[in-house]
């Protein structure tokens, strides 16, 4: 949203004005609905030895450098093994990362490289449709936060 604010002397006044969004933005990440839930936050990295949470925050930075050089309409055409992503109802996520989870509203899955490999790790999140907001609600290290 764009604002408009008052002049200087004037009784205080800000409007809203709806910014057009489409899927040719660029993601920018968010993490404000993140989920407390240890299991699936970076706080998960904590159990691992120093190495392999380095080589898994490299992936992880690696990637969200990626999603922020992208359109999401490009990353919408790739498939989720080279750069896109899947999707998933937010019913089927095993943690909660927001009100999200309450009902079938999508969430989005991205691969990134962890210390177990090439694209063992999972970015979950929600889209502010059809803007290019991507709020990320949680991680998957171990394959556990929703059925593979």
């Amino acid at each position: 949203m764009s604002h408009e604010f008052h002049q200087k002397g004037q009784k205080p006044k800000i409007q809203l004005q709806p910014v057009l969004c489409s899927s040719e933005q660029f993601p920018h990440i968010s993490f404000r609905y993140m989920t407390a839930n240890k299991q699936y936050s970076l706080d998960f990295l904590q159990k691992c030895t120093l190495a392999d949470r380095a080589k898994t925050m490299e992936g992880l930075l690696r990637r969200f450098e990626e999603l922020t050089k992208s359109s999401w309409a490009k990353l919408g055409s790739l498939p989720k093994n080279s750069g896109g992503y899947e999707t998933i109802t937010a019913r089927q996520l095993r943690f909660k990362g927001s009100d999200l989870n309450k009902d079938d509203n999508k969430v989005w899955v991205f691969r990134f490289d962890t210390w177990q490999g090439h694209d063992k790790g999972r970015i979950i999140g929600f889209k502010d449709s059809p803007c290019s907001a991507f709020f990320v609600i949680g991680f998957d290290f171990d394959f556990s936060a929703y059925s593979h």
